[in-house]
C-alpha cells in the first residue's frame, strides 16, 4: 500500500473514534515518517510529505494539524507551537502541534518526544509563541497570522492539483 492509501485507510478508520484514539493514531502514523533536518526553510504541503515519507519538526506538525482538522477537531483547538527544545543544555528551534482540550488541559504532539504528553508534563522545552489559523499568541497577546511561511502554505493547499491527502 502507498502512504496516500494508508492515510486514507487510517482516515476512514478513525472517523468515528474518540478525539483520544485521533490524537494517538495520527500522531503515530506521522511518527513513522523519516525525521529529515531542513537544508531551507520550507513548509511542506501535507501532500508533499506524504510523498515524500519525510521531513522536519515542521513538516511532521503541519501534517498532523491538517489530519486532525479533517478529522473534525476545530482550528480554535489546535496550535502550532514554535518552542526551544532543551538538549544537552543548549536550545533548539523546534516546531510541535498542541491540542488545547479544555482552559486546564493541552496536549502535545511531537516528532521528538513522540509519545502524547500533557503541555504542563513537558519540562524539555519552553513555548516561545504559538498560532492557529487567524491568530499568532505571543506573551498573551493576540495579533492577527499574517505570516508569509504560513500564507503561502495555504495557498498552496488551496491550489494544490494533487491532493492526495485530502479524505
Amino acid at each position: 500500500m502507498t502512504r496516500y492509501e494508508l492515510y486514507h485507510n487510517l482516515l476512514h478508520k478513525l472517523r468515528d473514534q474518540t478525539k483520544g484514539t485521533k490524537l494517538t493514531e495520527i500522531n503515530n502514523f506521522f511518527n513513522c515518517f523519516h525525521y529529515e533536518p531542513e537544508i531551507t526553510d520550507y513548509w511542506k504541503c501535507p501532500n508533499e510529505f506524504l510523498k515524500d515519507g519525510c521531513g522536519d519538526c515542521d513538516d511532521f506538525a503541519i501534517a498532523k494539524y491538517f489530519a486532525l482538522l479533517r478529522l473534525g477537531f476545530t482550528s480554535q483547538s489546535l496550535f502550532l507551537a514554535y518552542v526551544h527544545l532543551i538538549k544537552n543544555h543548549t536550545k533548539e528551534a523546534h516546531m510541535v502541534l498542541i491540542y488545547k482540550h479544555s482552559e486546564k488541559l493541552s496536549i502535545v504532539l511531537d516528532n521528538y518526544n513522540r509519545k502524547i504528553h500533557r503541555l504542563d508534563n513537558r519540562k524539555d522545552f519552553e513555548v516561545i509563541y504559538t498560532f492557529d489559523d487567524q491568530y499568532i499568541y505571543f506573551k498573551g497577546q493576540q495579533i492577527l497570522n499574517n505570516q508569509s511561511k504560513w500564507l503561502d502554505l495555504k495557498e498552496r493547499i488551496e491550489n494544490d492539483e494533487d491532493d492526495n491527502w485530502l479524505a
